[in-house]
């Protein structure tokens, strides 16, 4: 099923993959730390930031895909339900042409004593 294909990879893939980048960061940025150029100190917080929008990102797409996969398991929930509905209405119309066909035959018998013409 396409839900389970998506939480396997959400689970195995995109969180850990999340967490791995983060704990390769977690020391920070060293490069330029004790430069007092400004070009170093622009490029070290720009990449700072760069960090913090793919953090932001991964965040954002964990939770984007978790929406994703509760909204196709209530799609999917409503088709088995729409299918139940529909086996039970199907039932229902057969029933109700077996009891008219049975009707329509009693109607059809010659009264009971009687002799054919």
């Amino acid at each position: 099923m396409f839900t389970n294909v998506m939480k396997t990879d959400v689970t195995n893939g995109l969180k850990p993959g999340i967490a791995r980048a983060e704990a390769e960061v977690q020391t920070g940025l060293r490069f330029g730390a004790n430069t007092a150029g400004g070009e170093v100190v622009a490029a070290r917080d720009a990449m700072a930031a760069s960090l913090q929008r793919a953090r932001e990102n991964g965040a954002k797409q964990v939770e984007a895909a978790e929406i994703l996969i509760a909204a196709m398991e209530k799609v999917l929930a409503n088709y088995a339900s729409a299918d139940t509905a529909s086996a039970g209405q199907i039932a229902t119309v057969e029933k109700t042409l077996l009891d008219a066909i049975t009707a329509a035959e009693k109607v059809m018998l010659p009264p009971t004593g009687s002799v054919p013409q």
